[in-house]
């Protein structure tokens, strides 16, 4: 009987163990913003008025600045990039945070 149990209580360890967790897919949003360029990076400034800082801005350098875009973005915290090689003295827009941008299109 002893035998019983611990070959059960090791075996619900061991599922246990192996269970992986998933990471869930991002959130992507859509919403309809206003291209911001500069030196230091691309912005997109929203409709509700927030701003962030695209991570992966080489997909809207085709984008001029005041453009109206259709974009669907997902918020990224761990973006390793999102500024350019600085060509200027100026500092960064203070944003709301990083994104990831999935789509873009003009309005």
């Amino acid at each position: 009987m002893k035998k019983v149990i611990i070959l059960i209580t090791t075996c619900a360890f061991l599922i246990i163990l192996s269970c992986k967790k998933q990471n869930k897919s991002p959130r992507l949003i859509e919403a309809k913003a206003t291209v911001i360029q500069d030196c230091v990076a691309t912005y997109l400034k929203t409709e509700t008025g927030q701003i962030y800082r695209v991570c992966n801005f080489s997909i809207a350098e085709s984008f001029k600045n005041d453009e109206k875009v259709l974009v669907l973005y997902y918020l990224n915290n761990e973006c390793n990039g999102g500024f350019r090689t600085i060509s200027c003295y100026k500092i960064p827009i203070k944003d709301d945070g990083i994104i990831q941008v999935s789509g873009i299109k003009s309005l």
